[in-house]
């Protein structure tokens, strides 16, 4: 996707190669953004010194190698999210991030396939990355920046193996959360793409922890085990 931020131009939002996180925040990208370095590594940035959208100058950026055909063109569609940023959906290539994690490929609304991440098994592993140390005993424990994923699968694993109840909002609200850990996916990319819709949702849900494995384990099981 291409993000044109008005009256902010690259010398002042990557200095040296590097991406100011803090201004990315302030114009809504922190979550599409995050553990993006910048245009000398893993992003693209151009200045728009004429008249960009809104008739204003600014700079357009990107996540990913930047497009063969990178800037403001009069064919582009571009979407005003609020006065500080302006989001355009042409031709929006991968959303995938550098770094992924392992999981199921699920189909969404607009029929291709996204890596579901696995982010909580029922036995209680992960695949997040952890910070390992020995205190009295070795201990192993997800990695800060890492825990509100970890934290968000408690609430869908007691939905999906406990039978508690959610709501359709909150439910979106979380597979929305799940995709955004292998893709470049927020609440402000999702108003636009609407991957995750009344039909999917609780699919996506069931991956981040790992249904399948857990349903395939019930059915090899000896139906003397199944009975409490």
């Amino acid at each position: 996707m291409l993000y044109f931020l008005p009256e902010i131009f690259q010398a002042q939002i990557a200095p040296n190669g590097q991406f100011v996180h803090s201004i990315l925040t302030q114009r809504g990208l922190g979550e599409t953004f995050a553990g993006v370095l910048g245009p000398s590594v893993d992003a693209g940035v151009r200045d728009v010194t004429g008249v960009g959208p809104g008739g204003k100058s600014g700079c357009i950026i990107c996540t990913g190698p930047a497009p063969d055909k990178f800037g403001y063109y009069a064919e582009q569609t571009w979407h005003q999210v609020n006065d500080d940023l302006w989001l355009s959906t042409d031709n929006p290539g991968s959303l995938k991030r550098q770094r992924g994690y392992g999981g199921y490929p699920t189909p969404l609304s607009d029929g291709n396939l996204y890596e579901i991440p696995v982010i909580r098994r029922p036995d209680g592993s992960s695949d997040l990355p952890c910070d390992c140390y020995w205190s009295d005993d070795y201990v192993e424990t997800i990695k800060q920046q890492y825990r509100h994923y970890w934290d968000d699968t408690a609430e869908v694993a007691d939905w999906f193996f406990g039978k508690e109840k959610m709501a359709r909002k909150r439910g979106i609200e979380l597979a929305i959360k799940a995709l955004s850990l292998n893709y470049h996916y927020s609440k402000l990319e999702h108003r636009f793409l609407k991957l995750v819709d009344s039909t999917n949702w609780q699919m996506v849900l069931a991956m981040s922890v790992d249904a399948p494995a857990a349903q395939k384990k019930i059915l090899n099981m000896p139906v003397g085990e199944l009975v409490s």
